[in-house]
């Protein structure tokens, strides 16, 4: 079996983001001409700090020079997911609940594409999601992108 860079990139960096107590969200990479990008995304409960990215930088970094998965010059990056995280996982899903959440299918549903709601369960591969007073039935397989939706608040400090 023949690993993809995007996979072969994961199975180096995850043992080392888990070992520092984060959460791995996502991994890209961005060929470019000249350089390309690896693009890391970490999160923790309580918010990632610029020493997390900083130290995930340093030790994934490493490993990849070691590996020399490249055969030309890469950027690596290294990054919280923002308010607007992206739910990738049927763990980040149950991981939220409560929460506001946009999402869209790569199919239609009762003519619907975009959904965006409260996520109130997720089970048996299904997200159920309250839209305007109305519980949907989100089949997790056909969710094409989703994210968090931060909700700012009106109150003045």
């Amino acid at each position: 079996m023949v690993l993809t860079i995007l996979e072969r990139v994961r199975e180096l960096a995850e043992p080392i983001i888990k070992e520092l107590n984060l959460d791995l969200v996502d991994i890209e990479y961005l060929p470019q001409r000249e350089r390309g990008i690896v693009r890391i995304t970490i999160d923790k409960d309580n918010g990632v700090t610029l020493d997390d990215c900083t130290r995930v930088n340093r030790e994934v970094g490493y490993i990849l020079e070691i590996k020399d998965l490249f055969s030309h010059p890469y950027q690596l990056e290294v990054s919280s997911p923002g308010l607007e995280r992206p739910l990738k996982t049927l763990g980040d899903f149950e991981k939220f609940l409560g929460r506001k959440v946009s999402l869209k299918t790569s199919e239609l549903l009762n003519g619907k594409r975009n959904f965006k709601g409260t996520l109130k369960q997720v089970q048996n591969g299904t997200v159920l999601l309250e839209m305007d007073g109305s519980l949907w039935e989100i089949p997790f397989s056909l969710v094409r992108h989703a994210k968090l939706v931060y909700e700012f608040s009106e109150k003045c400090f």
